[in-house]
């Protein structure tokens, strides 16, 4: 028997938006138990972290939540779930006050609930990160020209312009 996997894995047109890397070299263990990393970026300054933390949970039922018909479930139930998270603080400061200095505490995580499968590959779980990262941009309608829609949902609009215009 051969197994295919079918899921959406974005489209193809627009200009590909980048990913940084981190350079693992200067981080350094802060701390490791129970599942959990935590990193810390040996560069930075006291008052200007770069924390990563990495945890990995079972999680006993996958379906548990879904609207998946049992008839549907593979052999297992089992799955996972990885956090991935950044605490960082943001320095704002004023060419023209040198007294003026604000720290500005940010925070980011990306959870990825799988199953346990041989089922699911590392390109197929890359396909589906890249499909989350997406929804922070949009294509105009030529399908070319990507844009941030950062701002706009940080200030509530979370319909995509293109569907909205044509709704």
């Amino acid at each position: 028997m051969s197994k295919e996997i079918t899921m959406y894995k974005g489209d193809i047109s627009g200009d590909d938006i980048g990913v940084r890397f981190i350079n693992w070299n200067n981080m350094s263990e802060v701390s490791s138990n129970n599942g959990e990393l935590r990193l810390t970026h040996v560069e930075q300054g006291l008052e200007m972290p770069f924390i990563v933390r990495e945890a990995i949970t079972q999680v006993n039922n996958i379906y548990s939540g879904t609207d998946i018909d049992p008839s549907a479930y593979a052999s297992t139930r089992r799955g996972v779930s990885l956090l991935l998270q950044i605490n960082q603080n943001i320095k704002v400061t004023d060419t023209e006050d040198p007294d003026y200095e604000v720290l500005l505490p940010v925070q980011a995580h990306l959870v990825l609930k799988l199953p346990v499968t041989d089922l699911l590959s590392t390109a197929d779980v890359e396909s589906i990160t890249h499909n989350l990262v997406a929804t922070l941009y949009s294509t105009e309608s030529d399908g070319k020209e990507v844009t941030s829609r950062l701002g706009k949902l940080l200030r509530g609009a979370l319909v995509p312009a293109m569907i909205a215009e044509n709704n």
